[in-house]
């Protein structure tokens, strides 16, 4: 992995400026970073590297299906909930009256 140095935009109030395209944390997230799930059931071993599990796990799909904003649960909690739609990241597939089982 490339660990250069990457500048990001930090306004007077501390918060993050990941949204804008001239912030080079949110190309570095495009170029180093993606979305991967990990299995720590109980009776898996610890180890100090691991890869993501295959695209092909159940994960993907119910992460893909069921959250509101990307692959996130946040219709589980109110104050990120609140904030997503204020963003305008709420997933336009989003359907708040689905409902989601736990597998």
């Amino acid at each position: 992995m490339d660990r250069r140095r990457r500048n990001v935009g930090v306004e007077e109030e501390d918060r993050l400026h990941g949204h804008t395209s001239t912030n080079n944390f949110v190309s570095a997230l495009g170029e180093y970073a993606s979305w991967g799930y990990f299995d720590f059931r109980p009776g898996t071993a610890l180890k100090a590297e691991t890869a993501a599990l295959p695209t092909t796990e159940r994960c993907y799909a119910c992460h893909r299906d069921n959250t509101a904003v990307e692959n996130t649960f946040v219709q589980f909690y109110p104050t990120l909930m609140d904030v997503a739609k204020r963003m305008g990241t709420v997933k336009p597939t989003y359907d708040p009256a689905r409902r989601v089982e736990s597998r």
